[in-house]
């Protein structure tokens, strides 16, 4: 008897983080909230590639924990200061295609990082 196989590709998973985040009005907030889409990527390899095409330290984005390389995976990430309209727009076109992809969409902006929602830096 053969057994299925649940998980032949990382499409067959798809993680969803849900996350309330108090978000509030105006670009004047201390962290900007982002929500990334990734295929293929650790959060780690994530986090590393927002920072070096947007133009800020990698201390300057936080998590609320870890998503699975081997899925589809949607996950909040705050910045501290904010990325640019047109960071945001070239890290976009960057992952766009391929194998491995990533979009970074705004969500808002806010008073805490993401790690003090129930995680913490990466």
């Amino acid at each position: 008897m053969e057994h299925p196989i649940l998980k032949a590709r990382d499409t067959d998973f798809v993680v969803q983080e849900s996350m309330v985040l108090p978000v509030r009005d105006g670009e004047d907030a201390p962290f900007q909230y982002l929500r990334l889409r990734k295929r293929g990527y650790t959060t780690f390899e994530a986090v590393e590639r927002i920072a070096a095409v947007c133009g800020v330290p990698a201390s300057d984005l936080s998590t609320a924990g870890l998503k699975d390389e081997d899925a589809v995976t949607e996950q909040h990430l705050a910045c501290r200061g904010g990325l640019s309209p047109g960071g945001m727009a070239e890290f976009n076109q960057r992952h766009a295609s391929g194998a491995r992809t990533m979009r970074l969409t705004l969500h808002g902006y806010g008073d805490r990082g993401a790690g003090s929602y129930g995680g913490g830096p990466v």
